[in-house]
């Protein structure tokens, strides 16, 4: 099976782009294995608690589990920069220095970033 790997840079709220990234993940199908990336301020797409205030977002956090089998990978520099640590991400969330970043790229078959 071809992996696809979806890259979100910029926070769950505020723009579309995490919610695309996440429409994209959902959307892999059977046709891929999808991996999910979350650099920069896109580790805040796996922290515990969304607040999406009045963004008029649909929750992110709650699309993240409809995701079967979604990988989820979070750049360690990137969570640690922003205050934050494993204990605030949400289940199943591995956090990787940035040579595991790399290698979960270069392995996969397509990326797409957002």
């Amino acid at each position: 099976m071809e992996t696809i790997t979806i890259i979100s840079r910029r926070a769950p709220y505020g723009s579309i782009n995490a919610a695309e990234a996440v429409r994209h993940a959902l959307g892999a199908g059977d046709d891929f294995k999808a991996i999910l990336v979350l650099i920069d301020s896109g580790v805040y797409l796996a922290k515990m608690g969304h607040d999406m205030g009045s963004t008029g977002f649909s929750n992110l956090e709650e699309a993240l589990g409809l995701v079967e089998d979604l990988e989820i990978y979070v750049d360690r520099s990137s969570l640690e920069s922003r205050g934050l640590g494993e204990k605030d991400l949400i289940d199943g969330v591995k956090v990787l220095d940035s040579d595991g970043i790399r290698d979960i790229i270069k392995k996969s078959h397509s990326t797409m970033i957002f």
